[in-house]
């Protein structure tokens, strides 16, 4: 056997031994085909930062998203919309917003009823362009949302396990794709339960003739791997014993006599050892002919040529120039025909550096906090770049580092394997020999390639179907009464909060699209066609959503961790909370026994459904007379005056604004001043006020309406400065959500878009001005910004004031700089 060792360096190869060649038709062929590929297929991948990894009815869930495109993780320059939704446990999308992308960056929130039932929901995110690959590819992660009165005791998690682990199966995975006769293989295999999760399992390799060859047992997760020499007219079958009893037996694949195989070892930080083995059958048949073999990583491919001069080359692959993350390693014929493949992973620890500083070691609650951040790259060069910071409360969130999903494990390991990875950030949690060697596992068991290599080199390959969206878009289509396509007709969209009023002609289908538009989320429209000869007696269609991509994984694949038991002090904090707000109220000091909430329900909040003070469902009370009668002394704090409605506590003055009427996300009564005037008191009535416009809306139908909600006090904010009077939202029947269901009308339509969601800005109190000790904080995420920009020099700080937990609180800092390097930190203080 001839062995020959070299050492190969990405981007600047150089060559002495006659067996390798940079040079080969064959492979410039295959590479020249890649880079085409790669650069007409530039797919991007979405990560979301979450404020917690766990929530609870009535929370809010803050999240950061980041869109990359291409190996290099640069941020995305193609889209400028991200669509993100909230899945429910029974596999529905509870919530879909539109976030616009600015260089790559946005952020949003999902406000959660306090009726919402618990379980485990879903958070996908993906943009236009991520739809020329399947879904797999979406951004999604399991939010476990829980209520006090669900979580249980460890000793039901433990039953639950065990049964989850019936009917489990097994699978095996030879390295390089196949066996050969004669040649030592290491199989790689994973154990697996119902619910895709790994299980832990042992057990026996055989051969046809009852022989036992090897045994196995699993490592991590379900998962190990074992070693043996397959042998000419052999069968063999693996038969595996499970934790919980069951067993099963699964044959191998056959091995062949004649092939050649790829081996790594990946178990060394600086490099990979390679070795090229072909059985001794087909060293005969092939020998002395020129095989290639291309490294693809950070979006370069580069090609090795060896002249099969003996059964077993050698050779050594440095990694120092290998962006860290996910690289193919692939074996070609002469010919130019994949032949065998292996994934490896590389771990340079070139992520951003990044320097948390605090003003104090140790802090008493209620202290402010100040946070310098510094970013610098590897080479300690100050960067600029996108980042997101979360502080909570450890006493309260308790987070299992492995089971976290981060920036690091998603956009460098995650986002590259189909299917899903058990607690990812494990291997970048623990650097241990032994977490080095289940991450080549992992590599063994669940490497996948976005691409097929015979779909490159035959140009056969899909064309990109889906352009990326830069902004926004209103389509449907016109017909006649008689329901054919209305050609050339003229189509008018018209803004009924001012502005431009847009037209377009109607192709032969009768459809239309106004593109390119930049509006707010349920921005007010009004469709308008008119036929050719000047007919307006038309029917209009609007579609909400061109396509709607339904889920399709299985919402019992992952762990039910309402159950776990890092989820009871959240849980209990959040019980006390409840009790607090019964008994402080909320932030305007109103008494939540004064709040009437039921059930989940359609609204046009800005605040989404579940966080008003008040929700009126209209099905649920007699309708008789009118809206205003029907409504007065069911708004708890609101009355009317004439047509107007106002809050009850604010009457003591001589500045009376009245509420903002909201119908179907309009505001209909838009105040020009700071409020209305009022008259002096007489007579110990309540002033008399100047009347406004308020009453507009009020005059509607109550049996077109869907529910009422009143939003008093800090909330209110989100309308704007006009609301400090509150804010009465009135969603009809028509108006309300409507899971992407087109809208029909005749002649004239008026339409909500779904625009852009605006984020609301998460709460942060000021101690220093307003140190209320009286009402207890109980805060769990103690501080969330998602827009923090380091400057030229990579400094940045941000502030804010701790609650009354004590103990330890978690700084998570995470961001990528404008090259596309990756930065996470965690950082802790504590508090007495």
């Amino acid at each position: 056997m001839k062995l020959k060792s070299i050492f190969f360096l990405l981007l600047a190869c150089s060559f002495c031994l006659s067996a390798y060649s940079q040079s080969n038709k064959v492979l410039d062929n295959i590479t020249s085909k890649l880079a085409v590929f790669t650069s007409e297929n530039r797919l991007e991948n979405a990560y979301l930062h979450f404020d917690k990894p766990y929530f609870a009815a009535g929370d809010t869930i803050y999240f950061k998203a980041y869109v990359t495109q291409g190996d290099k993780h640069q941020l995305t320059e193609s889209s400028g919309v991200l669509h993100v939704e909230l899945i429910n446990p029974k596999n529905i999308i509870e919530r879909s917003l539109k976030l616009q992308l600015v260089n790559g960056v946005a952020w949003g929130d999902f406000a959660l009823a306090d009726s919402l039932p618990p379980g485990n929901y879903r958070v996908r995110a993906f943009t236009h362009l991520m739809k020329n690959a399947d879904d797999s590819w979406f951004f999604e992660q399991t939010i476990s949302v829980g209520s006090f009165a669900t979580v249980v005791s460890t000793k039901k998690v433990a039953k639950q396990t065990v049964k989850q682990n019936v009917n489990s199966s097994a699978q095996f995975f030879p390295e390089g794709g196949s066996l050969i006769t004669g040649v030592p293989c290491k199989v790689a295999f994973k154990a697996i339960n119902t619910a895709g999760l790994g299980v832990s399992a042992k057990g026996i390799l055989s051969d046809n003739e009852g022989n036992e060859i090897s045994s196995f047992v699993t490592s991590h997760l379900g998962m190990g791997y074992f070693m043996f020499t397959p042998t000419t007219n052999k069968l063999y079958t693996a038969t595996v014993n499970f934790a919980d009893g069951t067993k099963t037996m699964v044959g191998l694949p056959k091995s062949v006599d004649k092939g050649i195989s790829l081996v790594i070892n990946n178990t060394d930080i600086t490099k990979a050892s390679l070795k090229i083995v072909a059985s001794k059958a087909y060293f005969e048949e092939n020998q002395g002919k020129v095989f290639g073999l291309i490294i693809y990583t950070g979006g370069k491919a580069n090609a090795i040529s060896a002249k099969l001069d003996s059964m077993e080359i050698k050779m050594d692959v440095l990694k120092r120039r290998m962006p860290t993350g996910i690289a193919t390693v692939t074996l070609f014929s002469p010919s130019g025909e994949p032949l065998a493949e292996r994934l490896i992973f590389v771990q340079n620890y070139n992520q951003l550096n990044l320097n948390v500083d605090t003003d104090k070691k140790t802090y008493n609650k209620r202290d402010k906090v100040t946070i310098k951040l510094n970013a610098k790259d590897r080479a300690n060069d100050p960067v600029m770049g996108q980042f997101s910071v979360s502080v909570v409360d450890e006493s309260t969130v308790q987070i299992d580092p492995k089971e976290e999903s981060t920036i690091l494990s998603n956009l460098l390991l995650t986002s590259e394997l189909k299917g899903y990875v058990e607690q990812a950030n494990y291997y970048f949690a623990d650097s241990s020999a032994k977490a080095i060697e289940n991450l080549d596992i992992l590599m063994l068991t669940q490497g996948y390639r976005r691409f097929e290599w015979k779909k490159i080199i035959n140009n056969s390959y899909s064309p990109i179907a889906y352009k990326p969206e830069n902004l926004l878009e209103i389509s449907g289509q016109a017909q006649t009464v008689g329901g054919k396509p209305l050609v050339n007709a003229v189509v008018s969209l018209i803004p009924k909060m001012g502005g431009t009023m847009l037209t377009q002609i109607t192709d032969e289908k009768g459809n239309f699209k106004f593109a390119d538009l930049d509006f707010p989320d349920q921005s007010p429209y009004v469709l308008q066609a008119v036929s050719s000869n000047g007919n307006m007696h038309t029917k209009l269609s609007y579609f909400n959503d061109l396509e709607v991509v339904t889920p399709n994984r299985d919402p019992n694949k992952y762990v039910d961790d309402l159950n776990h038991s890092t989820m009871v002090p959240y849980m209990a904090n959040r019980k006390k909370l409840n009790a607090s707000i019964l008994k402080y109220g909320g932030a305007d000091g109103i008494m939540l026994n004064q709040i009437i909430v039921k059930g989940t329900y359609k609204t046009n909040s800005l605040l989404g459904a579940g966080n008003a003070d008040q929700v009126i469902q209209m099905q649920d009370i007699k309708q008789s007379g009118s809206l205003i009668n029907i409504l007065q002394g069911r708004l708890q704090g609101v009355i009317f005056v004439g047509n107007t409605p106002y809050l009850n506590r604010n009457l003591a003055g001589y500045t009376l604004p009245p509420m903002l009427v909201v119908v179907d996300g309009l505001v209909l009564n838009k105040q020009t001043d700071t409020g209305a005037r009022t008259e002096e008191p007489t007579n110990g009535h309540s002033p008399k006020p100047i009347m406004t416009d308020g009453g507009v809306g009020l005059d509607m139908n109550p049996r077109d309406i869907e529910t009422i909600e009143v939003v008093k006090g800090a909330n209110a904010n989100i309308y704007g400065l006009n609301a400090n009077g509150g804010v009465l939202i009135i969603t009809s029947r028509l108006g309300g959500s409507k899971n992407y269901k087109d809208e029909i009308s005749t002649g004239v339509l008026p339409i909500k878009a779904f625009g852009f969601y605006k984020a609301r800005e998460f709460y942060v109190p000021n101690y220093q001005t307003n140190n209320n000790l009286v009402k207890p904080d109980l805060r769990t995420t103690i501080f969330w910004k998602p827009n923090i920009e380091t400057d030229n020099k990579g400094n940045a700080s941000f502030e804010y004031y701790n609650a009354d937990g004590h103990g330890s609180y978690r700084i998570t800092i995470e961001g990528i700089d404008d090259n596309g390097n990756i930065g996470r930190k965690t950082y802790r203080y504590m508090v007495k």
